[in-house]
């Protein structure tokens, strides 16, 4: 319990390895539903995907980075906080 308190502090949906999930949202109870269905639906596309033999690419660095960037995404994730761009020397 201590631990999905904990990281639902930080995350919007918590999975619980063969149970389920929890999510939540300060706005409404339907937005962490809303939640859990988006997440319910990506894994049965996915699970689809791979009993057809297939393997999902998944998106690229560049990818993840203009999503988190469109949707104004707040992360601690390093690596998908936009790459620093140095100014240019000047000879």
């Amino acid at each position: 319990m201590e631990a999905n308190v904990r990281s639902l502090r930080t995350h919007r949906i918590v999975i619980w390895a063969k149970h389920g999930v929890m999510a939540r949202s300060s706005i409404s109870v339907k937005r962490a539903v809303d939640r859990i269905e988006y997440a319910e639906t990506a894994a049965s596309y996915e699970y689809m995907d791979l009993m057809t033999g297939g393997r999902a690419e998944g998106l690229t660095l560049d990818e993840l980075r203009a999503v988190v960037a469109a949707f104004d995404v707040e992360t601690t994730q390093a690596w998908l906080a936009a790459p620093t761009v140095t100014a240019p020397k000047t000879r």
